[in-house]
């Protein structure tokens, strides 16, 4: 990825960068693209998001095909390799690939965006700045790197079976660098691996000649250990500030290749640890039998070098390093992003933001995903919803008896406590506090805590045993709806009243503070008909007859 673009480095990204151009449309599928991040010869990339309710949002990175390839069979099958293998990769130092699609002829790939930059361009920028790499951080890359690989390497077919994928383009541009510290391996355009719709020619060779171990660069059969090699060569960079194979042409670097000869990396640099000039020898031995097993081997050993050397550094130390380098970068993509959502009109704040910032009331309102439902709300009749309001008051005159009623009891035990301590009799042992009691407390304490406020804006109540179909619910005589099997409302602290109602059952209405998530239970119970009964006839001793069933026996439904 080039120096000068705005901060995002997507997972789907083309090998050869050259200008971005613009897609010449807003919308693929159900993704509107924001701006254009880069293009190579076969691909254009660009960032996509996917809106919702409440201000959800999520960013995804689109590759596309170029027009002039849509009809070419060997680029498409190449197209369609690289997203069918990455797909099957789910490992944290894999970036992930979510789909591939076809839309009106537009061949398109749809992947995660990662928010940071390549390798190559974290060397470069940290050249330009004298802010370089510190060995702890290379190491931890290359530990990185090295769990993303052994999880390709191990990575099974449909049928279960291990594809033996080489990814065969282990280089500093395919290893993505979050601006949050996260290490991710991108980029099997050229990976072999077994089921490939498309073949590479015996002989043929893929991948870059600056990375490529000796065998790759021969054409013979490769396996993992040629990634291996690879990332060894990567290392020796990143440590060393030069490249083991120098040459003023091609023919000369391709040359000292394949006979292996290159300077070992503390003679280019005699301060590095020797642990860590020996990691990098052994990933890059001529004989593939004199290198790791695995890429696992490998990161165990990279490790064991961090722990030994006792340097922070990890996600955190990483991130810090990113965003020193990065803040422009970082700063660009809010603006295309605050761009985008003007242009949209929509508003720079979240749905969690601006529900947050509801005039402080007693009761924060309702937002409008939810008291606009009323408008397509239909099974509640005008009757229903007075009947509802109605119980309501009554329980709140029935609180407004009992909690001062509740206060009286309390403060008669308190008087009753200190009394029986005067007279000298003994009270009442306190509880020692559980660890439970603990937790409950803390979640207690948090609730009034402005910290708490602002981690939970919104909570989700959960109702378990809820009718499949037929339920009816009012929200302080709203009429609601259920999202993804849920209903989300603002966590304002205050109390509110649910009623549930379904035909055939018996009305339930249940009071809750809006404070966390919770899981209330909305199981309901079953209308009972009452038949008439069966008594014995003073006249006859063979007849019986049947009482009819008093009128208002049987509780309607207010719906019907």
């Amino acid at each position: 990825m080039p120096d000068d673009r705005p901060g995002i480095t997507s997972s789907v990204a083309s090998r050869v960068t050259l200008p971005p151009v613009a897609l010449q449309r807003d919308i693929i599928d159900k993704y509107h693209i924001v701006y254009p991040v880069g293009q190579g010869g076969m691909a254009s990339v660009h960032v996509g998001r996917l809106g919702g309710l409440a201000g959800f949002e999520k960013l995804v990175a689109i590759k596309v095909v170029h027009q002039h390839l849509m009809n070419e069979r060997a680029f498409l099958e190449m197209f369609f390799d690289e997203a069918r293998l990455a797909a099957q990769i789910k490992h944290p130092n894999v970036a992930e690939t979510y789909a591939l699609c076809e839309e009106d002829g537009l061949y398109y790939m749809v992947g995660e965006l990662v928010l940071g930059q390549n390798l190559r361009t974290v060397i470069r920028r940290g050249e330009s700045t004298s802010k370089p790499l510190s060995l702890g951080q290379i190491a931890f890359i290359g530990a990185e790197v090295c769990r993303g690989l052994h999880a390709a390497h191990d990575v099974r077919g449909p049928d279960g079976e291990v594809l033996g994928l080489v990814h065969r383009d282990v280089t500093p541009r395919n290893v993505l660098i979050s601006y949050s510290g996260h290490v991710k391996l991108i980029d099997f355009g050229v990976a072999w691996a077994k089921g490939k719709l498309s073949h590479t020619r015996s002989g043929a060779v893929k991948g870059k000649m600056a990375y490529m171990s000796p065998e790759q660069l021969r054409g013979f059969a490769l396996d993992r250990r040629s990634d291996i090699y690879s990332l060894g060569v990567v290392l020796y960079v990143l440590t060393t500030g030069t490249h083991p194979f120098p040459g003023a042409s091609a023919a000369e670097r391709m040359t000292r290749i394949v006979e292996g000869k290159f300077s070992p990396p503390r003679a280019v640099k005699p301060e590095l640890p020797e642990e860590l000039e020996r990691i990098i020898l052994e990933a890059m031995a001529y004989s593939v039998d004199d290198r790791f097993e695995n890429a696992e081997a490998m990161a165990e050993e990279l490790e064991a070098f961090l722990r030994a050397r006792g340097e922070p550094a990890g996600a955190g130390a990483l991130s810090k390093h990113m965003v020193d380098l990065f803040r422009d970068e970082m700063n660009r993509h809010d603006e295309l992003m605050r761009a985008h959502r003007r242009k949209r009109g929509e508003s720079d704040l979240s749905g969690s933001q601006r529900l947050s910032r509801s005039p402080t009331t007693s009761r924060v309102p309702l937002p409008s995903y939810i008291t606009d439902a009323n408008s397509s709300f239909t099974g509640a009749s005008r009757t229903s919803i007075r009947r509802a309001s109605k119980r309501r008051a009554l329980f709140r005159k029935a609180m407004a008896v009992a909690i001062p009623a509740g206060i009286v009891i309390i403060a008669a035990a308190a008087y009753l406590s200190g009394t029986m301590q005067r007279d000298g009799r003994a009270a009442p042992e306190p509880v020692q506090p559980t660890e439970k009691h603990e937790q409950a407390a803390e979640s207690l304490e948090g609730t009034d805590s402005s910290s708490a406020m602002l981690a939970a804006t919104e909570v989700s109540i959960t109702l378990k045993g809820l009718p499949a179909v037929g339920h009816y619910l009012s929200l302080d005589g709203h009429p609601v709806s259920l999202t993804s099997g849920k209903l989300v409302l603002p966590a304002d602290h205050a109390e509110h009243i649910l009623d549930i109602e379904a035909e055939g059952y018996l009305k339930r209405s249940m009071l809750f503070k809006a404070t966390s998530d919770l899981v209330l239970d909305a199981e309901l119970r079953r209308i009972e008909r009452t038949r008439g009964k069966k008594v014995k006839n003073k006249n006859s001793s063979k007849n019986s007859a049947k009482i009819p069933p008093k009128k208002g026996r049987l509780r309607r439904n207010p719906y019907q």
